[in-house]
């Protein structure tokens, strides 16, 4: 700055002049037209940004420098500025801590009578005010450090400080304004969060107008790009699922654990289509049948419960339960039409978690799907539903149904029930899985007729298919050959098709069957040996 003096030519005796310096060089004193560096003219010398008074005695005389007018020294300078960049590490860390923190973990604090985790909580539940709140902080302490840090260098190294400040208050907030405090903060979330969240919400109130204002300029421009300024953030199901993935991986959750929260979410994205018994798999009962040959069709079949239809199974009109059929028989004069039980009609395309609360609803254990023309494709049972949580729900029946046989590292035996989806996911394959579900039809698919028993399909490189056994015509057994060097991806372990099969050969009936069919025959014995009632000629 230049130092002002008594203008000569004006003034025979130069009265005293005061000098403002606040700059940071050496200061230019002219007299007339000529400038130059005077003795009179002092240097900034260990104060900086101070009025100070330099008064000049006599004409001729020196000029004299006071520096006890109360300028603040570079030490306490230095030690505020120490001050800011912890300040700067607090909002820094606070941000971090109170984004990252559990909530489950804080609620759980909080409901033991945690007083920091209810602050913490509260100041959560307004996010926008809280981010704003750290951000304001943030910027004028690294404003005000920035400030001084260059206000200091300049005082003690002239010009080329502002360099240097510049690079050394980089150099210092990020390491210990931003990289330092957050690790921390990320690494002992709930700790430091609970411990910053009371000064936080303090700052919240002692700065409410001013992030008022810039909530509100915020919100204006979130609207004008046609965001909504109240929407709360969701959590996303992948993002749950990512977590669950995390959880597992880090030994929080184990494997059925980790496979009963997936199949959770995935229970919403399916459909009865995908896990219904097949038509060709149904075991139904004309309605014209009576008490006896439904016991006896029970007998020969493992199932509780069978589908009633008139004329064909596109006319399903009810179910039977074994149970009611037994008690029927006990007390007597029953028919078939006494014993039906209603079913659930629905389409193909509805989602199980809706079908299990309507049959839930409804009281009804089985649901007929149906395609568009109302013909019948399936049927699903509350246990399929269940089945898609908890997993498969073995009896002393399922054993052998749907197993998939290791015969070596390149082949193994699949039953035509096998899901595509699960072969692939399960064995590394990579069969098309939009032509059919199950391996069974895509061969039948494939084909374009009905597959008799050694016809043989490539899929793609290096996987071939053999068809071992056909009913009727439906393939029941397949081969899956890997071609040389390729083997297969897991070991094979039996496992269960979606819906139910009959094991191969005639399986035992339960006891409630043979009471049934003793039942039956005792019936049967004491009707043979009654004379015939009708008169001979």
């Amino acid at each position: 700055m230049v130092c002002l003096l008594g203008m000569s030519g004006l003034f025979d005796n130069p009265p005293a002049v005061s000098y403002l310096n606040i700059g940071f060089s050496y200061p230019l004193c002219g007299s007339g037209t000529t400038a130059t560096r005077p003795a009179a003219c002092p240097k900034a010398e260990g104060t900086i940004a101070a009025w100070r008074s330099v008064r000049s005695r006599e004409p001729g005389g020196t000029a004299r420098m006071d520096g006890s007018d109360g300028g603040p020294s570079s030490v306490l300078l230095f030690v505020a500025l120490i001050g800011l960049v912890l300040a700067s590490a607090f909002f820094s860390g606070s941000e971090v801590a109170l984004l990252s923190a559990n909530r489950l973990r804080l609620r759980h604090l909080s409901e033991q009578g945690n007083r920091r985790a209810r602050a913490v909580l509260d100041l959560l539940e307004y996010p926008q005010r809280m981010i704003t709140t750290i951000l304001v902080g943030y910027n004028i302490v690294n404003i005000a450090a920035s400030t001084i840090a260059t206000a200091v260098a300049i005082d003690l190294w002239g010009a080329r400080g502002a360099t240097i400040a510049a690079i050394g208050m980089t150099i210092i907030v990020l390491v210990f304004g931003e990289v330092l405090p957050k690790s921390i903060a990320s690494h002992r979330a709930v700790p430091v969060a609970t411990a910053v969240g009371g000064p936080i919400a303090f700052l919240a109130k002692v700065l409410t107008p001013v992030t008022f204002l810039l909530n509100a300029l915020s919100s204006g421009i979130i609207r004008l790009l046609g965001g909504d300024p109240s929407a709360k953030p969701t959590v996303t199901p992948e993002e749950i699922r990512t977590i669950v993935s995390l959880g597992q991986e880090q030994g929080v959750l184990d494997e059925q654990e980790h496979d009963l929260i997936h199949r959770v979410f995935e229970f919403g994205e399916t459909t009865v289509g995908e896990i219904m018994v097949p038509k060709v798999d149904i075991v139904g009962a004309p309605r014209t049948m009576t008490l006896e040959e439904i016991a006896e069709l029970f007998a020969q079949h493992p199932y509780s419960r069978l589908l009633v239809y008139e004329g064909s199974l596109d006319n399903v009109i009810g179910a039977v339960h074994i149970k009611d059929l037994i008690r029927a028989q006990q007390l007597g004069g029953k028919t078939l039409d006494d014993i039906i039980r209603p079913v659930l009609f629905v389409p193909e395309t509805l989602p199980i978690e809706r079908a299990f609360a309507r049959m839930k609803a409804l009281r009804i254990s089985i649901a007929v799907i149906l395609d568009e023309w109302a013909q019948t494709l399936g049927m699903v049972t509350m246990g399929d539903i269940i089945e898609e949580i908890v997993g498969e729900l073995w009896d002393e029946h399922d054993a052998g149904e749907g197993d998939a046989v290791a015969l070596d590292d390149r082949s193994l035996e699949v039953d035509g029930g096998y899901l595509v989806e699960d072969l692939n996911e399960e064995f590394g394959l990579n069969i098309p899985e939009d032509v059919a579900k199950t391996i069974g039809g895509y061969v039948f698919y494939k084909l374009g007729r009905v597959p008799q028993p050694h016809d043989k399909l490539v899929v793609g490189p290096g996987v071939e298919l053999a068809v071992l056994e056909v009913k009727g015509k439906r393939v029941t057994k397949v081969r899956i050959i890997r071609g040389e060097g390729a083997a297969l991806a897991h070991a094979v372990v039996p496992r269960p098709t979606e819906g139910a099969q009959p094991p191969a050969g005639p399986p035992e009936p339960t006891q409630a069957v043979q009471a049934e069919q003793s039942r039956v025959q005792e019936s049967a014995q004491a009707r043979a040996e009654q004379p015939d009632p009708t008169p001979t000629a």
